[in-house]
């Protein structure tokens, strides 16, 4: 893949390792704190500025403005909450503090035009709004010219959303993907539901965080079949 579309960058780990063999990434982090420390890594790194494109924005499933909270004196400074209603719903935590604001838009709707057609690969790390910002991706996801190779969404103790794992599964199964052997669980798709169900539970038991990463059917199947053909 030449193109890494990188949402929920946080402090940029994972693009600017991508950008130190050549490739551009395109990170979407709304968070003041980080986008300061992001546009420091780029002064002290300047030959990686020009493989890296930053979007100080939120991505969801519609346009909205959402507030950003975090703990006064949390364990994870880069790591903020978005609330896009009313701070005194009850189920969000009265512990956190406003630190910012964020637009938030579908991906499908903002991506630059030069991170479209390239093969690329895409990481979703947004908490509780993976599966909004999916949906915001959909024309990415199915188009045959943009869709990417794989999608890796990172799962955690603090996303309420596996509570219903197959929401997951039958977004990116509807889309033309399915689990990789290297996530956890591993595939075929047909067993993949249970234990998928299986790592939501065991997630939020032991407080770790796990991938799942979705690969295009089509994709498996070439390389199913370029396999068969060498040994033959």
């Amino acid at each position: 893949a030449k193109v890494l579309i990188d949402v929920g960058a946080n402090l940029g780990w994972n693009s600017f390792a991508f950008a130190t063999r050549g490739r551009k990434s395109l990170m979407i982090e709304p968070f003041g704190p980080n986008v300061d420390l992001l546009n420091t890594s780029f002064c002290l790194n300047p030959a990686r500025e020009r493989y890296i494109a930053l979007m100080p924005v939120g991505f969801g499933d519609a346009e909205r403005r959402c507030d950003l909270y975090q703990l006064a004196d949390g364990p994870n400074f880069g790591d903020a909450q978005a609330v896009c209603k009313n701070k005194t719903d009850p189920s969000i935590d009265p512990s956190l503090i406003k630190q910012g604001e964020m637009e938030m838009f579908s991906l499908d709707d903002v991506i630059p035009s030069e991170f479209r057609s390239l093969p690329k690969v895409v990481r979703v790390d947004l908490g509780q709004h993976d599966l909004p910002a999916l949906r915001g991706m959909s024309t990415l996801l199915q188009d045959e010219l943009q869709r990417p190779f794989l999608v890796q969404v990172t799962f955690s103790p603090t996303n309420p959303d596996p509570a219903d794992p197959g929401a997951y599964l039958k977004l990116m199964h509807g889309f033309g993907y399915d689990p990789h052997p290297a996530s956890k669980p591993a595939s075929p798709w047909g067993k993949s539901g249970a234990k998928i169900t299986t790592l939501m539970a065991n997630l939020m038991a032991n407080m770790t965080v796990s991938d799942i990463i979705f690969e295009r059917e089509a994709l498996r199947d070439f390389y199913g079949r370029m396999l068969m053909s060498r040994a033959a």
